[in-house]
């Protein structure tokens, strides 16, 4: 771990989620789908890897979510605002694909689990349950990609390609928060202006040059 570097810190804005208990998959989702905004072919790609070719191939969905994160301006709203369509993408599809990636693998995750594993996959399913290191190491993985997670420290997880950086508030460290909770960062060259495009139009499931899982 690293101390925290206060001109690193500079470079990033923290954005807020609902703490409803999904606080970690809703970060993860956001940050990693908002640094994509500006390429419709990578946002499409993100977009199925965190919730699954099926999703990804309704294309009226795929428009209006990228709608909601093109749209979104960190300076004007204190909280992302998550529409009951993205929540529920978060919340189930992206929520399973995690428990799915975990349960194929086992081997990885189950030492480190105190009691049974099925039973702690089942809890971990269901929305508003708190998702933590293990949950954060299996992300990694799953999505090819590198977390910076920012508390007292900076920690650093995984070795993949592209960046999420997170910010932990526990309550001892928090005015707002009464339970741990997760944030996620904006880096401020990403355009963070208010945006109305077509790219979403864009997005064709039949383009070879999308990589989807």
């Amino acid at each position: 771990m690293a101390k925290m570097n206060n001109n690193e810190l500079s470079d990033w804005i923290k954005c807020d989620v609902p703490g409803d208990g999904d606080c970690l998959f809703s970060a993860v989702a956001l940050g990693y789908l908002t640094s994509a905004k500006d390429d419709f072919i990578l946002f499409g790609d993100r977009f199925a890897k965190l919730f699954g070719q099926d999703k990804f191939e309704n294309v009226d969905l795929l428009a209006r979510v990228k709608h909601t994160i093109s749209d979104y301006n960190p300076i004007e709203n204190s909280i992302t605002p998550i529409s009951c369509e993205l929540r529920e993408l978060i919340t189930q599809d992206f929520r399973k694909k995690v428990v799915d990636y975990m349960r194929k693998n086992q081997q990885e995750f189950e030492s480190f689990i105190e009691t049974d594993f099925e039973h702690y996959l089942d809890e971990m399913n269901k929305p508003g349950k708190w998702g933590g290191h293990l949950e954060i190491e299996a992300m990694c993985k799953m999505l090819d990609c590198t977390f910076q997670i920012h508390s007292d420290t900076i920690e650093n997880l995984g070795a993949g390609n592209d960046l999420i950086v997170l910010f932990y508030e526990s309550p001892e460290k928090s005015y707002t928060n009464i339970r741990n909770h997760y944030k996620y960062g904006i880096h401020r060259t990403i355009n963070t202006s208010k945006e109305l495009d077509n790219d979403a139009q864009k997005l064709d499931p039949n383009d070879t040059n999308i990589t989807r899982e």
